[in-house]
């Protein structure tokens, strides 16, 4: 699923979940408007942060198209 999807279903704010995964809200906030690919340990602490729900297919397929 899409990060975006996660955080609305989790009723959580980019801030909320950066905090929680342990990365800068800059950070989610370029992911999430698709301003950057993340790099292989964002993405391994993304899925962590999510138990798997946002993979890293989701995090990168829409930014490559």
């Amino acid at each position: 699923m899409r990060l975006e999807t996660y955080l609305k279903l989790n009723k959580l704010k980019q801030r909320e979940f950066a905090k929680i995964a342990g990365i800068d809200q800059a950070m989610m906030s370029r992911l999430i408007n698709h301003h950057e690919i993340p790099k292989i340990k964002i993405i391994k602490i993304i899925e962590k942060a999510t138990k798997g729900q946002v993979t890293w297919i989701d995090l990168i397929e829409h930014r490559v198209k």
